[in-house]
């Protein structure tokens, strides 16, 4: 298996397109109603009235950062890999493009690897013998103490907590867990016997004018797990650079509801097939929230923009059904100073 950074470099890189435009297609699939009543109960009053587009440039990882993140894998400068010539004739140039300016490290043993990409806000570290199955499960950190460990980390590599999305009307970070599980099947019972929680992560989110990136933290923000002691067996950022580009106002009640009518929206759960947009006699708009769409560390991204999360109620006449839509939520007007 090629090493970390190296597969990073040649063989993951993805181009997103340069656009202005959010596209929901990888999110969900088009809500068209064929004939359907809209109304609108949402408040708008703590809404912003205009958006940045950002465009982001390449990060800049501090010396500090880089070397705390070395010292936590315990690396050495011989574990610091470095790209063949081969290597970089062999790659396109929007595969050099994505790996400008990276570093990387690998263990002797392959166990261990840190990469940092500048391109796209990204750093990933993995141990995978924090992960391993056979150790008995010792001193799992609890769920107050892994929080409290990946706010050190990530003021270790200098990300402040205002940067942090927080709970609604709290100073809290918004956060979610991930605690893990082990098992192993008992052929003397027949049955699979829990041996408990080997490890918990938790994943923390960007926000940028007081406004949250969309998802967990995986396209924009930050991910830590701890195994046995306290170690990290997984650790991954994405925190772009973004560099204000063109803001916009944001659209009405009014724009939004003509937007759903015309099929720029998406419903984000198809596949529960509770609801088709078809049967829809009414729908009710009870939420709306601004959130920026990020893309994984592995992918780059020319600009980030926002869009509008919709909560709503689909009344099908027999029942009523609790859906979330994707929409625009910029206009085509400039704001103004």
């Amino acid at each position: 298996m090629r090493p970390l950074l190296i597969s990073l470099l040649l063989l993951g890189a993805v181009s997103a397109p340069c656009q202005e435009a959010p596209s929901f297609k990888r999110d969900g699939v088009p809500f068209m109603p064929a004939k359907c009543e809209f109304a609108w109960s949402a408040p708008t009053n703590e809404l912003p009235k205009a958006l940045w587009i950002y465009k982001t440039i390449p990060q800049r990882f501090s010396d500090q950062a880089i070397s705390n993140l070395v010292a936590l894998g315990a690396f050495t400068v011989r574990d610091q890999l470095i790209i063949t010539d081969e290597e970089r004739a062999q790659a396109s140039p929007n595969d050099l493009a994505m790996g400008e300016n990276a570093q990387g490290f690998e263990s002797e043993n392959k166990k261990r690897s840190l990469a940092f990409l500048p391109a796209t806000g990204y750093i990933i570290y993995i141990d995978q013998e924090a992960d391993d199955v056979h150790c008995p499960i010792e001193d799992v950190p609890s769920e107050a103490m892994t929080q409290e460990m990946g706010l050190e980390l990530l003021a270790q590599i200098g990300i402040p907590r205002s940067e942090l999305a927080t709970k609604r009307n709290s100073s809290e970070p918004l956060t979610f867990k991930e605690p893990r599980s082990r098992g192993h099947f008992d052929t003397e019972q027949h049955k699979l016997v829990k041996e408990g929680i080997d490890s918990r992560g938790v994943f923390y989110v960007r926000q940028i004018d007081g406004v949250t990136f969309a998802g967990i933290g995986v396209a924009g923000g930050f991910h830590v797990r701890f195994t046995n002691h306290a170690k990290v067996a997984q650790l991954e950022l994405v925190w772009r650079n973004l560099h204000p580009f063109k803001k916009y106002e944001t659209a009405s009640a009014d724009q939004i509801k003509q937007w759903i009518k015309e099929g720029k929206a998406v419903i984000t759960k198809p596949d529960d097939g509770k609801v088709s947009p078809a049967e829809v006699k009414k729908l009710t708009i009870t939420e709306i929230s601004p959130l920026y769409a990020g893309k994984n560390g592995e992918e780059l991204q020319d600009f980030t923009y926002p869009f509008a999360s919709l909560d709503a109620i689909a009344d099908t006449g027999t029942t009523n059904i609790a859906i979330q839509l994707y929409c625009p939520i910029l206009t085509e007007e400039i704001a103004k100073p």
